[in-house]
C-alpha cells in the first residue's frame, strides 16, 4: 500500500467515502397487489387523448431542440435517420423515464468519447502481466454475480482497473492487484448501484486481504488520478441499443452479454470501441441463434450500431475464439455464470454452436 502512494503521490487530503457500518438491504413491498386493486377498465377520455398527444408533441420539439443545440455548439454529430429505417424508439415516447427526447444525443456523446481508449499494449515492461490480468477479471465476475451487481457496474469496474494500471508511474505489483481490483468494484457499485454493497462486504470478500483502511486509501488514489471521471461508455450500453434494434429476445440479449463479457478476460478488446464490441456480440449471437443463412444486419442494425457488417466481422471472429476456448479455460467464472438455469445455460448452447460456425469466418 505504502509503495502505491509513493508512486502516486500521497493524496490523503481528499475525503474519503463509504465510512458506515454494515446494514441490511431495505426491503421493496411488493406491488403485485396494485394491479388486482380495480377490476374496471381504464376509460380514455378524449381529454386524456388530447393530453397524450400534447406531450408527444413535446417530446418531438423537445428532440428537434436537442438536435439544433448540439449542431450549433459543435459538441455532437447526430446522423438522421433513413426513411427506410425503423424507429425503434417509437413506441417508448410517452414514457419519461426513458428520455427518448434525448436518445440520439445520449447516444452520441458515448460514441464521441469512447474514441479515446487504454492501449492493449499498456502492461508491456510492467510488473505484472496479462495472465495475472486475467485472472483478476475473471474473480472480479464473480464478486459482481455473488452481490447481484448489475452488468454496467461490472464494466464500470473493469474500465477503472485498466485505466488507473494503465498510469504509466504506477507500475502495480501483482500483490496490489486485488486491492485494486476490490476498489474498483466499490468506486463502481457507489456509482451505478441502487443499494451498493457495503464497505465490510468487499473486506469480506476479500477474505480480509483488503483492510477498510487500505480499501479508503486506495478509494482516493484511484479517484483522483483518474479525475473523477466515471461517466464512461460500456459495452453494456450499447448492447442495449443495438439488441432493441434486432428484437432480441431474453434468451439471444442474454447470450450477446455472456460473449460481452467474455471480452473482459482478454487484454485485446481494452482497445477496442465498445459499441463495436457490442455490435460484435449481437452480431455473433444472430449467426448462432438465427443460424448464417440470414442477412442479419440489416438497415436498422447497421443504423443504430453505426457499422457496416464489414466492419463487425473480424470482430465477432475474434470473439469467436474466445467463446470457443472458453470452456477449457483456467478462468471460469463467466462461462459457470452462463451455464447456469437462471440465465438460460446460453454458455452450453454457445460452445456447441461456436464449433459449427467456425467455417463461416475462415472466408
Amino acid at each position: 500500500m505504502a509503495s502505491l502512494l509513493n508512486r502516486l503521490g500521497n493524496q490523503s487530503h481528499l475525503a474519503a467515502t463509504g465510512t458506515h457500518k454494515t446494514t441490511k438491504y431495505p426491503v421493496i413491498p411488493s406491488l403485485s397487489g396494485l394491479a388486482k386493486a380495480s377490476k374496471e377498465p381504464e376509460v380514455t377520455t378524449d381529454k386524456d387523448n388530447a393530453a397524450k398527444a400534447t406531450h408527444n408533441k413535446r417530446i418531438r420539439v423537445a428532440q428537434e431542440t436537442v438536435r439544433t443545440a448540439g449542431k450549433e455548439n459543435g459538441l455532437i454529430n447526430l446522423r438522421r435517420r433513413p426513411d427506410d429505417v425503423k424507429d425503434i424508439y417509437a413506441d417508448d415516447i410517452s414514457n419519461e423515464a426513458l428520455v427518448v427526447a434525448y436518445v440520439e444525443h445520449i447516444y452520441a456523446y458515448l460514441r464521441k468519447r469512447e474514441a479515446v481508449r487504454v492501449s492493449a499494449s499498456y502492461m508491456e515492461g510492467m510488473s505484472i502481466n496479462t495472465r495475472m490480468r486475467s485472472i483478476l477479471m475473471d474473480w472480479i465476475v464473480s464478486v459482481a454475480y455473488k452481490f447481484k451487481m448489475c452488468q454496467d457496474s461490472l464494466f464500470l469496474a473493469v474500465d477503472i482497473i485498466d485505466r488507473f494500471l494503465a498510469i504509466p508511474e504506477l507500475d502495480a505489483t501483482k500483490d496490489e492487484l486485488q486491492l485494486i481490483g476490490v476498489t474498483s468494484m466499490f468506486i463502481a457499485s457507489k456509482f451505478e448501484e441502487v443499494y451498493p454493497p457495503e464497505l465490510d462486504d468487499f473486506v469480506f470478500i476479500s477474505d480480509s486481504a483488503c483492510s477498510r483502511s487500505q480499501i479508503l486509501e486506495t478509494e482516493m488514489m484511484i479517484t483522483n488520478a483518474l479525475d473523477f471521471d466515471f461517466s464512461r461508455p460500456h459495452t453494456s450500453h450499447f448492447l442495449r441499443r443495438v439488441s432493441k434494434a434486432a428484437s432480441a429476445d431474453t434468451s439471444e440479449y442474454s447470450t450477446a452479454k455472456y460473449f460481452a463479457e467474455l471480452t473482459l478476460l482478454s487484454i485485446d478488446f481494452v482497445a477496442i470501441a465498445p459499441s463495436l464490441t457490442a455490435a460484435a456480440s449481437l452480431y455473433l449471437t444472430l449467426l448462432m441463434r438465427r443460424g448464417i443463412s440470414q442477412a442479419h444486419w440489416n438497415a436498422e442494425l447497421r443504423f443504430y450500431s453505426g457499422y457496416e457488417e464489414s466492419e463487425v466481422k473480424p470482430v465477432a471472429g475474434k470473439l469467436l475464439e474466445l467463446v470457443r476456448s472458453t470452456p477449457r479455460s483456467k478462468q471460469q467464472c463467466i462461462y459457470k455464470k452462463y451455464c447456469s438455469t437462471k440465465l438460460q445455460e446460453v454458455a452450453v448452447e454457445a460452445a456447441t454452436t461456436a464449433e459449427e460456425i467456425a467455417h463461416y469466418f475462415r472466408h
